[in-house]
């Protein structure tokens, strides 16, 4: 019988977790590449580093849902998304208005809209 530490299979859990999050980014930065420029590739990624950071603890490293929603093909406007990050859902989201700058909070929005 094969006896495996706890600290081994959380190491690999986290090593399969980062790999997800990283084809995640990949895919949306090629995504981005495809619809314009790579200043808008490198707003993408930048939004992937800052969304792993405050928005993956609950909606998941690859936005895909956790104890927050699924966040692939949202539909929604930048204007909407800006809204929720800034204001927040009462009882279920909080606010990332003084967390998040103008410029991380565009950021966010192109990677959130860079999810297919």
């Amino acid at each position: 019988m094969i006896k495996i530490s706890v600290h081994a299979v959380t190491f690999v859990a986290a090593c399969v977790v980062a790999m997800g999050a990283f084809s995640t980014n990949a895919q949306s930065v090629e995504s981005a590449k495809a619809k314009g420029t790579d200043s808008s590739a490198q707003l993408v990624s930048t939004g992937h580093s800052l969304f792993i950071t405050n928005c993956a603890p609950c909606h998941g490293a690859q936005a895909q849902g956790d104890d927050g929603p699924n966040l692939h093909k949202l539909g929604l406007s930048d204007d909407a998304i800006a809204s929720t990050v800034t204001t927040g859902v009462k009882g279920e989201m909080p606010s990332f208005a003084k967390k998040l700058k103008d410029n991380d909070l565009k950021a966010v929005v192109a990677y959130v809209h860079s999810l297919q």
